[in-house]
């Protein structure tokens, strides 16, 4: 895994753009268009004026982005912070359509949809600040380099999610992420079962009460591109609450939806502190000004 300069990727060009092109049957793009994007920081906006549950520099940090948010919105000029649905689209975007155009170039090569949950990802709610994004990808990283994985012909890219879970310990970040695999690479990926970070025997405290769910998850064949693809790297993190019962179990909400406050407050603040490659885990890929590079095992 070797990193360039993502800033020197370029701007993608037909047919890879994420706004304009998208192989779906009834040429329909899905992905978030810049007007809804408008919309999102609009309400951040409104959100960030809520300091209830704040304390003195979340609340300073808060104003700070909430001024930034509405020049950008007043301007039209993207405020430059992950915290920005418009920023983060932008940013997002040549690394989404550099990726399109690899998975698309070896499509006759065995290739999946990846998500992994390491154990160790889970972080409560008031432990936030102290989660560096970076951190996590190069823990990932590390399992990759132990298990063999950069060693087997291919490539991967992931990209570092969260949900959460307000009914939980008094709110709980769910970290993992997702990526694609390509080549020899991805039965590769998928023998991480074996691996004891990624069995479901150990459960986290964070975890009692919950149907384990796979560490490791892989869906053969990619579908209405660019969907897979995007689904790595977004901007939306989703309120998943559970539900306790009577006999101590718990279950997921099946659906998503907007995370309460200050929750969401504080997610924007932490957002705003880290740049979109702090999210990034390549393996055999290296971001060039021609595009991502295969790099050899």
């Amino acid at each position: 895994m070797a990193g360039g300069s993502y800033s020197n990727l370029p701007a993608p060009k037909k047919p890879y753009r994420l706004g304009k092109d998208t192989r779906h049957v009834d040429g329909v793009v899905r992905f978030r268009d810049l007007e809804r994007e408008l919309r999102q920081d609009k309400k951040h906006c409104k959100v960030l004026e809520d300091e209830n549950g704040l304390n003195d520099w979340e609340i300073e940090r808060a104003r700070d982005l909430r001024s930034r948010l509405h020049k950008a919105n007043e301007t039209g000029v993207p405020a430059e912070t992950l915290a920005s649905a418009v920023y983060h689209r932008e940013a997002r975007m040549p690394i989404l359509g550099g990726w399109w155009k690899l998975v698309e170039t070896y499509a006759h090569q065995p290739q999946g949809l990846v998500t992994l949950r390491p154990q160790g990802f889970l972080v409560k709610a008031a432990d936030l600040y102290e989660v560096r994004p970076r951190g996590l990808v190069k823990r990932l990283k590390n399992d990759f380099e132990r298990n063999g994985i950069n060693a087997v012909p291919g490539f991967g890219f992931f990209g570092l999610d969260a949900d959460f879970d307000a009914n939980r310990d008094q709110g709980v970040w769910d970290f993992h992420f997702h990526g694609i695999v390509v080549g020899e690479k991805l039965q590769a990926t998928e023998n991480l079962r074996e691996a004891r970070k990624y069995k479901n025997h150990r459960i986290h405290p964070l975890e009692q009460g919950l149907k384990p769910s796979p560490r490791v998850q892989v869906k053969e064949g990619l579908y209405n591109l660019p969907d897979p693809i995007t689904y790595c790297l977004e901007s939306w993190v989703p309120h998943r609450p559970t539900t306790l019962h009577e006999d101590g179990t718990r279950t997921r909400s099946t659906t998503k939806s907007a995370i309460p406050s200050p929750y969401l407050q504080q997610w924007l603040i932490w957002m705003d502190l880290w740049s979109i490659e702090d999210f990034i885990a390549l393996s055999n890929l290296t971001p060039t000004k021609e595009g991502f590079r295969i790099m050899s095992p």
